[in-house]
């Protein structure tokens, strides 16, 4: 009995023992756990220069623009010179233009009278050859002469009046219309002064050298020029 109670106190101890280290284990702050680690990187800064230029030149502009600084006082007073200004008005709207009624928009206008004047610069026809070469004189006497249409002469004519009127003072008769003074007569195909150069529905008289005598339009009158036809046909008057 003696040994089974030594053993139980023994027990006993043993418990308490295990109980006290537990208690110290847990009261115990732990110390295996990491304590957190203070990494300092250090940094170098490549080119120290650079950054210290950059600095001055900061450093520079300040300084220049307190150089450049106005400083105006409080009560400082701005005089402002006031100069008179002069507006001129604008000229007035003309006028609208007057309407024109629906009845006349229609009507034709007017013909132009056109007045020739007897003053124009001629060239010097060349000598007559034969007696119906007598005839550009005849005609050069009436250069500057109105052109009327259907006017025989001698104050006013047209193309085949001019032609008649001249053929009439050397004795010889024409009918006056271009066609049929061009069928009283027969074609050739060199013309001499005093022939007759005509196109359909124009007829005139040849003086030479390239050259007519004609009664052509109301802007020109009865004028001496250079041939103007591309393929005229000559007809010659008596033989």
């Amino acid at each position: 009995m003696g040994i089974s109670m030594s053993k139980t106190r023994m027990t006993v101890a043993i418990i308490l023992l295990a109980l006290m280290f537990c208690i110290t284990i847990a009261t115990k702050p732990a110390t295996s756990q990491a304590r957190p680690k203070l990494e300092v990187e250090t940094v170098q800064l490549e080119e120290p220069s650079k950054y210290e230029d950059i600095s001055k030149k900061k450093l520079q502009q300040d300084k220049e623009r307190e150089e450049n600084t106005v400083v105006v006082s409080n009560d400082a007073k701005l005089e402002v010179e006031m100069a008179e200004v002069k507006v001129t008005p604008a000229p007035p709207p003309p006028p609208p233009e007057p309407e024109v009624p629906a009845s006349t928009q229609d009507a034709q206008p007017e013909p132009e009278v056109i007045e020739v004047s007897h003053q124009v610069e001629t060239q010097t026809p060349p000598e007559p050859q034969s007696s119906t070469s007598a005839v550009v004189a005849i005609a050069m006497t009436k250069v500057g002469f109105p052109y009327v249409y259907g006017a025989p002469g001698p104050s006013a004519f047209d193309c085949s009046g001019l032609v008649s009127w001249a053929y009439a003072q050397i004795g010889i008769t024409l009918p006056h219309q271009s066609a049929a003074i061009a069928a009283a007569g027969y074609q050739v195909s060199v013309p001499a002064p005093g022939d007759l150069v005509y196109t359909p529905g124009h007829i005139g008289i040849y003086a030479g050298d390239g050259m007519v005598v004609e009664a052509a339009t109301p802007a020109t009158g009865v004028i001496y020029r250079a041939m103007w036809q591309d393929n005229p046909q000559y007809i010659r008057i008596g033989g």
